[in-house]
């Protein structure tokens, strides 16, 4: 949005493996006017770091993400050196924002955002969703370290955006936060030319990310005729939502290079799908899967412990079901809940969520924040560390782990970091009541 009014520039500092020092280092040579950065509950401190290191160089700092769109007066508050919050949806804000910046005049005017001024916090006029997604320019790939972006499984591959917003609106899902539940798609022409242009770049593995990649089935049919019909030779993967799979659409995802489609399954049990809106029943989360399955495509199940509803019997059951299903891969999550979902509103209403806790604890890979009357926050973290144990160490996972792992040199460095990574975690396995 600003690259050909500014010169700008991307720092992706995980990718790039930079620790503070060296950050510190390139900011204060490249002495920027202006510094944006995204923010997400579970790392908050961490990236407000940046905000800090940039105000040594008296830079307009800027935040946009989930956590300061619902959150914006207190994190102003508690972050005095972060001038600007832009809450949901920033492409049109960023250019307006930092023009009046530039005129010193009109920020007030600025739909979006929020900011400090003589009299205190102000928060601006809501600004109203961008309606056609495909009046956006190009991301700026070129800008991005596309050559550090590598996974096993996946290889050197990267994102492109494909829609906005979910029909589904699962209680814990932020999308609800930024997107609010409305669903918006780019048009097949805009998702060809962006894939035609990251093979330019030497991309031919992408990951088409979506809130729900296969909400429009007619849509994703064009699709993948379109990679065909275009002689496009690509490995691609998404996600997807039991209740919108549907057999004859996968055919045509396998055929124009889809190898992995990941359903949001979350739970085994019924009454904890139906307490979190999911809007599918563990019937159709098998149907999808054995579909998937059959047609040749990996199928790696996405699974969240904790939500409300929970016990220690559907958690048996949940853990049971990952192993019953015909899964590749799966991952357990804890049921976290976030800043202006639903389940965050819940959690503070019916008094689960301590007052000890800190945001960072909000943490789907790490901590559990809520404990139920008949469920610790510890039982869950356990619960997700012995899903894993219990998944993992069987012969099918481990054999498909080894091969990925001695694939190649880069493999076998990323594969066993993850996995030295893991069992220490394993193990800090607690015994609860």
């Amino acid at each position: 949005m600003l690259k050909d009014t500014y010169k700008v520039g991307i720092i992706d500092c995980i990718a790039e493996d930079w620790d503070w020092p060296k950050f510190r280092t390139f900011l204060h040579q490249e002495n920027p006017r202006y510094i944006l950065t995204n923010v997400i509950t579970a790392t908050l401190t961490n990236d407000m770091s940046v905000v800090s290191l940039a105000k040594e160089l008296k830079a307009v700092t800027i935040a946009i993400g989930p956590h300061v769109t619902d959150l914006p007066k207190e994190t102003l508050q508690f972050f005095p050196e972060l001038d600007y919050i832009i809450r949901g949806e920033a492409e049109l804000t960023v250019g307006e924002l930092i023009d009046a910046c530039e005129r010193k005049s009109g920020v007030g005017e600025v739909r979006g955002i929020a900011f400090r001024d003589g009299s205190g916090i102000v928060i601006t006029e809501e600004r109203e969703f961008i309606d056609d997604l495909n009046i956006l320019p190009m991301p700026a790939h070129e800008l991005l370290p596309l050559k550090k972006y590598y996974r096993p499984f996946f290889g050197n591959y990267t994102f492109i955006i494909t829609s906005r917003g979910c029909p589904f609106n699962c209680s814990f899902c932020r999308q609800t936060v930024m997107w609010k539940g409305k669903f918006r798609q780019r048009s097949v022409k805009s998702i060809i030319e962006e894939i035609k242009y990251l093979q330019k770049l030497g991309l031919d593995s992408l990951l088409l990310h979506a809130d729900t990649f296969t909400v429009n089935k007619d849509w994703v049919i064009q699709l993948c005729k379109e990679i065909i019909d275009s002689n496009i030779s690509i490995r691609w993967a998404c996600n997807t939502h039991a209740a919108t799979i549907d057999r004859e659409m996968v055919k045509w995802m396998k055929k124009s290079g889809c190898w992995m489609i990941a359903p949001g399954i979350e739970n085994a049990s019924q009454v904890v799908l139906d307490n979190v809106n999911k809007g599918a029943t563990v019937s159709q989360i098998r149907e999808a899967v054995e579909i998937i399955h059959s047609e040749g495509i990996e199928v790696w199940g996405y699974f969240v412990l904790g939500l409300p509803g929970e016990t220690k019997e559907s958690i048996k059951e949940t853990i049971k079901l990952s192993k019953d299903l015909p899964l590749d891969m799966a991952n357990f999550a804890v049921g976290s809940p976030y800043p202006g979902t639903k389940f965050f509103n819940q959690a503070k209403e019916q008094g689960w969520i301590s007052n000890s806790v800190k945001w960072e604890d909000y943490d789907q890979n790490r901590s559990s924040v809520v404990n139920y009357n008949n469920l610790s926050a510890k039982d869950i973290e356990n619960s997700v560390k012995l899903a894993n144990i219990q998944w993992f160490l069987r012969p099918r996972p481990i054999c498909k782990i080894l091969r990925e792992t001695f694939k190649n040199r880069e493999n076998f460095k990323i594969m066993t970091g993850i996995i030295i990574k893991h069992l220490k975690w394993f193990l800090t396995l607690q015994k609860t009541k």
